[in-house]
């Protein structure tokens, strides 16, 4: 059996939307914090609402640097640049060793 074509460009996009709910999520939790957590903790909402507020953002910055490392990468592999290197390397060699058959 074969397996079907996968396209390695949709995991990375499922994996960076779910880490952006995430920190949607994260920022969502932090602010409403601020809000109703006011009567029970006093300022201490506020450091808990900052707090996730900058976890999100941290979350966010991450994502973003994470899947442009995986798109970039899926680019450089599917540049042909590893195969043309190694096509030449040996086109190099095999001229190399007709010279020295012929010239020897």
């Amino acid at each position: 059996m074969t397996e079907p074509a996968r396209d390695p460009g949709l995991q990375p996009e499922r994996t960076s939307l779910a880490w952006r709910r995430t920190a949607l999520a994260c920022a969502t939790a932090g602010i409403v914090s601020m809000r109703l957590l006011q009567a029970v903790f006093g300022t201490w909402s506020f450091a808990l609402g900052v707090t996730g507020v900058v976890l999100a953002l941290a979350i966010g910055m991450w994502d973003r640097r994470r899947w442009a490392r995986s798109v970039l990468a899926s680019r450089a592999r599917a540049s042909g640049g590893p195969p043309a290197a190694v096509t030449l390397l040996v086109l190099g060699a095999g001229a190399a060793s007709l010279v020295f058959v012929l010239f020897d």
